[in-house]
């Protein structure tokens, strides 16, 4: 059953890297780098290749969806594509705490530490509520955004379900 849900989640990433590469709307170099280490690091680490430690795609898709995250707005940006950016940088954070669950990095029980089952129903929480936010409900939203928005939150949502599976 896991192995259903990391080939939906790949599925779901290709469907929305393409939708970044085909956005001729705006220059998306960031957004398309982020989602090609994302796509990079769900096949090695859902696949069970580990070429990379998973510590190292985690540390790569942190860096690039901070990058992301942080970039100072243009002027020409509107409020639309300022809301894909940081959905898509939410994305990559996310991505990259469900690859350390996924690669058996969690917290041992202990007296300073919580609980592997708490830490996996957050885990689970937080995709559910990313995957929600990712339903562009209002707002001028293209139809490719409105994919990519999708197929992210689907993304997050299959692999936060498979990391309690």
């Amino acid at each position: 059953m896991t192995e259903v849900l990391h080939v939906g989640a790949l599925g779901a990433s290709v469907l929305g890297a393409c939708c970044v590469a085909l956005d001729r709307n705006r220059p998306r170099v960031r957004e398309a780098l982020l989602s090609v280490v994302m796509l990079a690091a769900m096949i090695d680490v859902a696949g069970g290749l580990g070429f990379v430690p998973v510590v190292w795609w985690s540390t790569a898709t942190l860096v690039f969806a901070l990058a992301l995250a942080f970039r100072r707005r243009r002027g020409s940006e509107s409020r639309e594509q300022v809301k894909a950016r940081v959905h898509a940088a939410l994305g990559g954070v996310l991505m990259a705490v469900l690859m350390l669950a996924m690669g058996g990095i969690h917290p041992q029980s202990g007296h300073h530490a919580g609980s592997p089952v708490v830490f996996a129903a957050t885990l689970v929480v937080a995709a559910v509520g990313y995957a929600i936010a990712s339903v562009p409900w209002h707002g001028r939203v293209t139809p490719l955004s409105r994919i990519q928005f999708a197929s992210m939150g689907a993304s997050v949502l299959l692999l936060g379900v498979a990391v309690v599976g």
